[in-house]
């Protein structure tokens, strides 16, 4: 067996067993650092040392039951992408993953700010807009971006909502919408550029033309059957769709 794929399985069975569990979170951590740090999908002479399985990951972070578990694991998960970008700084396709995945982390570290029932509203507005202007730093980072950087740039620029001065708000509706556009120039077998395009249509006031192309949106994304090339790439969108009509 290549050690890659028994990688592959070590990190399936840690997967399996509760990974985030509060005992032993920062020893499997430790073993998740070793692997996103080492392994090596040799598809050409750039593509190396990828990480994998991290939206997993990430996903189950954000839906541990405890908000302390859930902020250590975020850090826990940030210090492994930095890591990896001090790794990866020479060869441009992986930074691509890891700029994406840092981006997509800070879209649910803000959630979980907003969830902080010890903030005020000022300093969850101070703390998020640290978290997403960083995310966002590395998505602009990225130069050659298709429609899965800019269906998260998206996600990202909604939330800048949140601090955005209601004189600016104009502006920000303009470049949320440019990112939105740009999602569907490549993504028309896309999910997450039909979901967020769904999203921004869904809580647009009818005043200003929103709820008109939800439904056909979603609909359309559901019907995509996606072609994961590598384990890294987003799967994220189709499950809360799913969600939204259960």
């Amino acid at each position: 067996m290549s050690s890659s794929n028994s990688i592959f399985i070590e990190l399936e069975l840690l997967l399996n067993k509760n990974f985030l569990s509060p005992i032993g979170v920062r020893s499997k951590f430790f073993i998740l650092f070793i692997f996103l740090t080492t392994i090596c999908l040799s598809q050409d002479n750039s593509e190396k040392f990828l990480p994998l399985n991290i939206e997993e990951i990430i996903e189950q972070c954000y839906t541990s039951q405890n908000i302390n578990n859930e902020y250590t694991c975020m850090k826990e998960i940030t210090g492994i992408l930095e890591q990896a970008e001090k790794e990866f700084i020479n060869t441009s396709k992986s930074l691509y993953y890891v700029y994406y995945w840092k981006a997509y982390l800070s879209y649910k570290h803000s959630f979980l700010i907003l969830k902080n029932n010890d903030l005020n509203e000022q300093e969850k507005k101070v703390k998020i807009k640290n978290i997403i202007e960083k995310g966002l730093e590395g998505l602009n980072n990225i130069e050659n971006k298709n429609s899965e950087t800019y269906s998260l740039l998206a996600l990202l620029i909604s939330m800048k909502y949140i601090y955005t001065p209601r004189q600016n708000i104009l502006q920000l509706m303009n470049e949320n919408k440019k990112a939105l556009e740009f999602s569907m120039i490549d993504g028309e077998n896309n999910t997450r550029a039909y979901y967020v395009n769904a999203s921004y249509d869904f809580y647009t006031p009818k005043q200003y033309g929103g709820g008109k192309k939800a439904e056909s949106l979603l609909l359309k994304a559901i019907s995509i059957k996606e072609k994961i090339r590598l384990p890294i790439e987003p799967k994220w969108g189709k499950k809360r769709i799913l969600k939204t009509f259960n």
